[in-house]
């Protein structure tokens, strides 16, 4: 995952972002350590911090913030619920992927997209706490015959 974020921050690429932090603590530890880098993939600074419980806490700033093409698509109300709509889907789809993890999106100007989900025991709780209880009882059981190349 860091590799990616360094990837997504490099000056050459479009989707610039401002500012990513990552908080981490090991289970057991009473503190963890927190990171902070640039828009030019520098680590700004390195701090002990408090943390609840263990795991770790990506948080992105400036996302797409100069990116002009972005900001005439922000500009339609249409164009920018569709935009957060993609980046809800895809947030949706890791939690499903990876029940274990708990994911939360947050944002600081709209309130309303607010959304967390718990760290689940199964792919069946996972999709309840991200799809609802109609969408999980509309799901039916499949098992498919072994590939070759894996039997």
């Amino acid at each position: 995952l860091l590799v990616c974020l360094f990837v997504f921050i490099s000056n050459n690429n479009p989707f610039l972002v401002l500012q990513v932090e990552i908080s981490t603590c090991v289970e057991g530890e009473l503190a963890g350590r927190s990171y902070r880098w640039d828009a030019k993939g520098q680590v700004v600074s390195e701090s002990a911090t408090s943390f609840d419980g263990h795991g770790t806490l990506i948080t992105v700033a400036g996302l797409f913030k100069h990116t002009p093409v972005r900001k005439r698509v922000y500009s339609k109300p249409k164009a920018k619920k569709t935009e957060v709509n993609n980046v809800q889907d895809l947030l949706f789809s890791y939690a499903i992927c990876r029940p274990q993890l708990h994911f939360t999106l947050k944002s600081d100007r709209n309130p309303q997209l607010n959304w967390t989900k718990q760290a689940a025991s199964d792919l069946r709780e996972a999709v309840l706490n991200v799809l609802g209880l109609s969408v999980l009882r509309s799901l039916r059981p499949m098992t498919f015959p072994p590939d070759s190349d894996t039997a």
